[in-house]
């Protein structure tokens, strides 16, 4: 991290560097965004099942790497939705869990069109 005033010598004295810093500025602005109109646009279960495949990628199983709160929070709900949504989607044949982090996507297509 780069010190307020540091930083604006340096954009002053590089244009590269102002650039840069307009398109971070833009990337995370573009992201809050779009986290605010999911939070108000979608429900709890098509936030996750976005965020499941976004997660995945390509792959069928994934790891999370932040803890279940943090997730939890990032999709805007409580630990415990999700916790009791992750289980409805086994129950529905969505997912498996296998231990605490790691998730395999079992229908991508049903998850897809939650969304």
């Amino acid at each position: 991290m780069v010190e307020g005033k540091r930083l604006k010598d340096l954009m002053r004295k590089s244009p590269s560097i102002t650039l840069k810093v307009m398109e971070e500025v833009s990337s995370r602005l573009e992201l809050a965004e779009t986290r605010i109109a999911d939070l108000s646009l979608h429900s709890v279960d098509d936030r996750l099942a976005r965020s499941l495949l976004e997660l995945a990628g390509a792959r069928l199983e994934f790891d999370l790497a932040i803890s279940k709160g943090d997730y939890a929070s990032q999709l805007g709900m409580t630990q415990e939705t999700l916790s009791r949504k992750l289980s409805s989607f086994q129950e529905k044949g969505l997912i498996a869990m296998r231990g605490q982090r790691t998730i395999r996507i079992l229908d991508r297509g049903a998850l897809a069109a939650m969304k």
